[in-house]
């Protein structure tokens, strides 16, 4: 049989050269990066994977778990190995996180992350970098002032009052021992945030079913796809359309729902806007309506120059990412709280009696926020179970990044600061900040309120070193929101319901939150996100 030399000759080519690139690959993954790196020097435990690095047992172990365990072995700045073996700097030094939040330009969240939400929601608050972040929040941040919180009080009071009557009347029809709390807590902040956010009545409390909301879910579950091919993603390879997985394509087809959805709600706000004002909108009309309906009035007002406005696509940007910031993340706070004082029976009717002082069932938004339990309540479970408790930072150019805690290397000498390079990964950890015993005492794992009934000066500084909402200039815009959500819900849910463990006392642990996606840390028993409680009417 005839073969032709030029054939064989070339296979013998491709397969040379396809063995100096896994030469290649392997000198450069293994030795040169390893080699080269500037944070070498730091100590750090061994890569669990020869791929996939400490990744995996990130994943797997119950949130911040691993991370303290690595703290007390290493000290609070270490290094460990991430996907691609890529040496990544994870730190709880206070000063380090400071530089790193004052050098906003020098420290820019990852183009996988950007790319993420881009893909996700658009060009949105969360994807969007520089320039264009600042104009952004320029412009959404009247939207979550004290004014609007004022505006937003009574809707957070109705629908929590309707949570309580949606749980009595299921327990009532199923009976049982338990609900779980954290179901309801997450259909509450859908009906929140689509009435705050849109002036759309979602009804998750109800009957549901609204097409906006339900693009978004079917957006969210292909977000999170675990296939090879967004492992391929993950690690930096493109990826063709015929190898992505079905749930991966769906976030495209939802996306387009959003998007058909979106410009209609636009259409009609911008009419009503029209209506009600005419053409002639200024910068004191932004407040007293929805999310969205403010940043139409800003586009429209002729009081804003036109570089100041955001365009249509990015105010449509905004919906999902009101969605995902404005519900997720403070109904897993509000299972916490809502868990903790099941759990501590003794804080749950401090604070009972502290809400049902209050004779009316509808006060004004500043009442509620200066009831000083619980407020400390709220920020004790905001520090203990941050529902973002990591944050990742990418070198822009070389630096050398101060530490306060002083650490010991690899060779045994003390290193006071890092040097890294452009393209260096820094990974913060916000939960283990907020358990500092050199700031918290050594009760800081504890779950103990009454730390923060302290004179307004002292207290307020101590509230400084809760790093749940981030910090720098990209920290959480809907921060006071979020808080003003969740102190109301719970003056509502803790005035007309008591809460117990059941009689298993489950643990509940933390799940989840230790990518630098979107994970959030939920409540979790067994294998379950769930937290089943005994709800009863406050006697």
């Amino acid at each position: 049989m005839y073969t032709d030399p030029l054939s064989v000759q070339s296979l013998l080519h491709a397969g040379v050269f396809a063995a100096l690139a896994c030469v290649s690959a392997v000198f450069y993954y293994y030795v040169y990066r390893e080699y080269s790196s500037t944070v070498r020097g730091l100590r750090g435990p061994p890569p669990a994977h020869w791929l996939y690095g400490s990744q995996p047992s990130l994943q797997d172990a119950p949130n911040g778990s691993l991370q303290t365990q690595w703290f007390e072995t290493y000290g609070p700045t270490l290094r460990y190995y991430s996907l691609r073996r890529e040496q990544t700097i994870l730190t709880m030094d206070p000063v380090a996180v400071s530089y790193i939040h004052s050098h906003p330009t020098l420290f820019e969240q990852s183009d996988a992350t950007t790319k993420f939400s881009q893909q996700v929601m658009g060009p949105s608050l969360t994807a969007a970098l520089g320039p264009d972040h600042r104009r952004q929040r320029r412009a959404i941040a009247p939207s979550f002032n004290t004014p609007q919180l004022r505006i937003m009080a009574p809707v957070f009071i109705d629908k929590a009052n309707q949570l309580v009557e949606r749980i009595l009347d299921d327990q009532k029809a199923q009976g049982g021992d338990h609900v779980d709390l954290q179901k309801y807590i997450g259909q509450l902040t859908v009906d929140v945030i689509g009435l705050a956010g849109f002036d759309l009545d979602f009804d998750t409390l109800g009957k549901g079913g609204h097409e906006l909301l339900a693009a978004w879910k079917r957006q969210m579950e292909g977000s999170f796809d675990s296939t090879f091919s967004v492992l391929l993603q993950n690690l930096g390879f493109p990826v063709p359309m015929f190898l992505r997985s079905e749930r991966s394509k769906g976030i495209d087809e939802a996306s387009r729902v959003m998007k058909r959805i979106g410009n209609r709600l636009l259409a009609d706000k911008r009419k009503a806007i029209q209506a009600e004002m005419g053409d002639s909108v200024t910068k004191s009309d932004f407040a007293g309506g929805d999310l969205i309906t403010n940043l139409l009035r800003a586009n429209m007002a002729v009081d804003v120059k036109a570089d100041q406005r955001m365009s249509d696509e990015e105010v449509l940007a905004q919906i999902p990412l009101f969605l995902f910031a404005g519900n997720t993340t403070i109904a897993v706070t509000l299972t916490w709280c809502v868990g903790l004082l099941a759990k501590h029976p003794d804080v749950q009717n401090k604070l009972r009696k502290e809400v049902s002082s209050i004779e009316s069932s509808l006060p004004a938004w500043e009442i509620i926020d200066a009831l000083p339990y619980l407020d400390a309540v709220v920020h004790e479970v905001l520090r203990l179970y941050p529902a973002a408790p990591t944050l990742f930072r990418v070198a822009q150019a070389d630096t050398v990044i101060p530490l306060q805690m002083p650490v010991v290397g690899r060779s045994g000498r003390c290193i006071e600061a890092v040097p890294i390079k452009k393209g260096n990964t820094v990974h913060i950890a916000f939960g283990q900040m907020n358990l500092d015993k050199g700031v918290w005492g050594l009760d800081a794992d504890e779950f103990r309120p009454s730390r923060f009934l302290l004179p307004d000066n002292v207290r307020s500084r101590l509230i400084g070193n809760i790093h749940t909402f981030g910090g720098g200039s990209r920290h959480c815009i809907g921060a006071k929101f979020a808080i003003a959500e969740i102190k109301t819900v719970l003056f509502v849910l803790v005035r007309r319901l008591s809460f117990e463990e059941t009689s298993s006392k489950p643990e509940f642990t933390r799940h989840g939150g230790h990518v630098a996606k979107l994970g959030l840390a939920r409540a979790k028993v067994g294998g379950r996100l769930e937290m089943p409680l005994r709800v009863e009417k406050a006697e």
